[in-house]
């Protein structure tokens, strides 16, 4: 007996990407699998992520934390565009931000990501460059922004390896931040490099689930103003259990992603606990 008619499918997707809804940081786990490629020759991939991230404490070069009540709120849909060669994306977030008392509210940075899919074998490869606009909204005046302010582009390499018949997952996924001048304020925000580790294995409780542990580093190079250094670099090492539910047999193509990453180095930057969870569609 079918839990949903077909009728039904669609309105029960639509309730569930608009009634949830959130940031950039992905689960990354099965990170460069794509979708199945519909007959007509490509597939949409709705990605709804509602997102926590709190930063109890502001740690120095020595590694000392000092308190600080800073949280951010994110909504954010992703649409992909799949074809059988090619990926496309474009997001843009809903962000709630707010650190010892303001706070801010509204649309943050359009991000937009394209490039070319490589599957030879049991390897799963996205070869892609990203650009993000400054949409969000930035005052130099003000202690809490939604938007950075200025452009950054550069190249992302999302890599998955499968082991076991495809129930053990490998992955990688790095990406390198070209970070232009912001024209409100003078400074151009030090470059970043990011990478994300994760290993994961399928389980059946019911439905197929994937369970595995996470690792995300972060490193950042001091901003700049007139070609001065203004402040230092930025570290962060982080880690966390991620997980996947494939739902397909209620709602095809539908699955849930429940994060949770932890700072567990930093220097010259927040230390951070990370909460969401993907709600992913393929249509």
């Amino acid at each position: 007996m079918k839990l949903l008619h077909d009728r039904h499918r669609p309105l029960v997707a639509l309730a569930v990407l608009l009634l949830t809804a959130a940031p950039a940081a992905a689960n990354n786990i099965i990170t460069a699998e794509q979708p199945p490629i519909a007959a007509r020759g490509w597939t949409l991939q709705f990605d709804n992520r509602p997102t926590y991230l709190r930063s109890p404490a502001l740690v120095d070069r020595d590694g000392n934390g000092r308190p600080q009540s800073a949280t951010s709120r994110q909504l954010l849909m992703i649409v992909r565009l799949y074809t059988r060669r090619m990926m496309l994306r474009a997001s843009v977030p809903v962000v709630s931000q707010s650190q010892n008392g303001s706070g801010r509210y509204g649309l943050g940075d359009a991000f937009f990501e394209g490039g070319a899919l490589v599957n030879p074998g049991p390897w799963r490869m996205r070869l892609l460059g990203f650009a993000k606009a400054p949409t969000g909204g930035f005052d130099k005046t003000q202690a809490v922004n939604i938007g950075g302010g200025q452009w950054d582009f550069g190249p992302s390499l999302y890599v998955t390896r499968y082991f076991d018949e495809k129930r053990v997952d490998v992955d990688l996924q790095t990406q390198y931040a070209f970070r232009m001048p912001n024209t409100e304020n003078g400074v151009r925000p030090g470059n970043e490099l990011t990478y994300n580790l994760a290993v994961a294995r399928e389980f059946q409780v019911g439905v197929p689930m994937r369970l595995g542990l996470e690792h995300r580093a972060f490193f950042g190079e001091p901003n700049r103003r007139d070609g001065a250094a203004v402040g230092a670099a930025r570290r962060s090492l982080a880690v966390g259990p991620v997980a996947m539910f494939n739902l397909g047999r209620f709602l095809k193509g539908f699955s849930l992603w429940p994060t949770m990453i932890f700072d567990v180095y930093n220097r010259n930057c927040s230390r951070n606990q990370l909460y969401y969870l993907k709600i992913q569609l393929n249509y």
